[in-house]
């Protein structure tokens, strides 16, 4: 007949041994489980609907579509040694002054943006008066451009 103290060492070496047990399953099965979920890829992005030569040439942002009016523009077209020159005549139609600041982009026959854009410039709209938003391109290849508007930081 085995005594106490032989049953006890006898069930504490069942136990660890089940314990051991249960811990080397459990960590194969989640060391397994990982190895099989499929790598996730981020989601795609959206198309855009509008097309490039649709997206409009002047862009007013912060609010100010509904405080500017924009005038046709005067462009002079490239040549082989000069590059294209932009005039966009703006209006603040609210009652009171807006300051902003614009900018132009280039872009050459495929709708691809040229070098840096022409950096940002500050101007004071007085209410009710035009002012002419003016760049020229850097590069001759220049074929395109866009003027963004956005308020005064």
């Amino acid at each position: 007949m085995r005594t106490l103290r032989q049953l006890t060492s006898s069930v504490r070496a069942a136990a660890a041994a089940l314990l051991l047990a249960g811990l080397l399953a459990g960590a194969a099965a989640g060391a397994g489980g990982c190895a099989q979920d499929p790598v996730k890829a981020p989601p795609p992005g959206r198309l855009d609907l509008l097309p490039a030569r649709a997206y409009p040439q002047n862009v007013a942002v912060d609010g100010l579509d509904v405080g500017l009016v924009f005038g046709a523009p005067v462009v002079d077209a490239p040549t082989d040694n000069r590059p294209l020159r932009v005039s966009q005549p703006v209006r603040n139609v609210a009652d009171y002054p807006l300051n902003i600041q614009y900018q132009f982009e280039f872009f050459d026959d495929q709708h691809r943006p040229l070098r840096a854009a022409s950096g940002w410039r500050f101007m004071n709209l007085d209410p009710r008066v035009e002012k002419f938003l003016e760049a020229n391109a850097l590069e001759t290849e220049a074929v395109d451009w866009r003027l963004t508007v956005r308020s005064a930081r």
